[in-house]
């Protein structure tokens, strides 16, 4: 039986569609939006933490119902103030439980409005169970999450949250991060690719984000459309032939 056709409308589309049928990874065409919801996840007890001696002001003076972030957020003093909480989280990454802290913190935080975390309950089986990654408003599942976390190696998810925890707005803010992620569960990797059409070339924060990620041995493609008109090795990145 001939399979039904499927209209592709652009080249992160045409890409993810060859990673998940011809090379079973799984994937969203995601940019920045899906680090900036699964990284606050991993820190909101550091978000939230407002326990302070000595401090003129509270950051937390209103309702959590109204209020997204810390008033100092945007300061540089914002992370020392919670260096031991920052601390200790970042540590717990780094020994690998950074699926405990995702879903610890889904747990006591879900449904409190937050820098990066778009929530939505939906009916049924599904409520209290899924986020919103904001640009591409892609519903990621409690239980995906976990399995991209699960898909880092602990030394690169420590790399990439260390450096964004002390900058948020300035690693981020600015967008900049490869189109798709991608990430295999059986394997236990993940990576993400950049794709460009023909004639299109990196931007100055595309090359910052790619950088950052490289710093943290975490994979990084760079690809043309026409590099898929040839199967490829994707370990090495050698052309097999045409396809």
């Amino acid at each position: 039986r001939k399979e039904p056709e499927i209209l592709l409308s652009s080249v992160e589309e045409y890409s993810l569609a060859y990673y998940e049928q011809k090379l079973h990874w799984k994937g969203i065409h995601t940019e920045t939006s899906l680090w900036n919801t699964l990284l606050p996840l991993l820190f909101l007890d550091v978000f939230f933490y407002n326990e302070f001696d000595g401090l003129s002001f509270n950051p937390w003076p209103k309702s959590l119902e109204f209020q997204s972030l810390p008033l100092d957020f945007s300061e540089p003093e914002w992370i020392s103030r919670r260096e031991r909480i920052t601390r200790v989280t970042l540590q717990k990454i780094k020994r690998g439980h950074g699926a405990y802290l995702l879903v610890k913190n889904w747990a006591r935080w879900y449904g409190i409005d937050c820098y990066g975390i778009h929530w939505t309950a939906v009916k049924n089986e599904c409520e209290h169970n899924i986020a919103v990654t904001e640009q591409k408003k892609r519903c990621l599942s409690l239980t995906e999450l976990v399995e991209i976390v699960r898909c880092f190696e602990s030394e690169q998810l420590y790399s990439i949250s260390a450096r964004w925890i002390q900058d948020p707005l300035g690693t981020l803010g600015q967008g900049g991060m490869p189109d798709l992620f991608l990430w295999n569960p059986e394997k236990s990797k993940s990576m993400c690719v950049e794709v460009k059409s023909t004639n299109d070339r990196l931007r100055p924060n595309q090359i910052a984000c790619i950088h950052m990620l490289k710093e943290a041995n975490f994979p990084v493609k760079c690809l043309k459309v026409s590099d898929f008109e040839h199967e490829f090795d994707w370990d090495t990145g050698a052309k097999r032939g045409k396809m």
